[in-house]
């Protein structure tokens, strides 16, 4: 590969990940406003090898996907739910021509964590900021686990068939 090339990925990779983290901080601001559950001492982290190493021993396989899918991808999206020291979610995905993919979610293993039951709903104002920051008007879960799918039907989402299969909701 060429270096201009180098030069040029690495500079739309780094454009990505900003507006990511500018998506994590407006959620930040509004998600006290917005999620009357919402503790204090929390934060939206941009996803690292470190915190993705603390989700070992949940269900989903974090690191693989982080190291075989995510790190490389240019458009990444990502949100790491944090309680004081306790990870409660993660959420990884990638940008698309016309949505934000939400490629795996979930909250943590420990269910006395303060996000249960509002892992979908933070992540989902994160991939909201950051597709308006993007110009895309949707937002996608890809290939939901069954147990999920009530619980995304009732939060506005519809299902199609795929492949892969996935719920979308228009967001703006």
């Amino acid at each position: 590969m060429s270096s201009n090339f180098d030069k040029d990925l690495a500079v739309a990779r780094a454009k990505y990940a900003r507006r990511n983290r500018d998506a994590l901080e407006k959620a930040m601001e509004l998600l006290p406003d917005v999620l009357a559950a919402c503790p204090d001492n929390f934060s939206l982290e941009y996803p690292t090898k470190e915190l993705i190493r603390k989700a070992a021993g949940w269900r989903l396989p974090w690191e693989e996907f982080y190291d075989d899918h995510w790190s490389g991808n240019t458009k990444r999206f990502g949100c790491v739910i944090l309680h004081e020291d306790k990870m409660c979610g993660i959420a990884l995905g990638r940008l698309m021509s016309d949505s934000v993919y939400i490629e795996l979610i979930e909250g943590s293993c420990d269910t006395s964590h303060p996000f249960k039951g509002y892992v979908l709903d933070t992540v989902e104002l994160v991939a909201l900021i950051y597709a308006q920051r993007n110009e895309v008007r949707q937002i996608r879960l890809i290939d939901p686990v069954e147990g999920a799918l009530t619980h995304y039907l009732n939060r506005g989402y519809q299902i199609a068939s795929g492949p892969p299969r996935y719920c979308w909701k228009e967001v703006w």
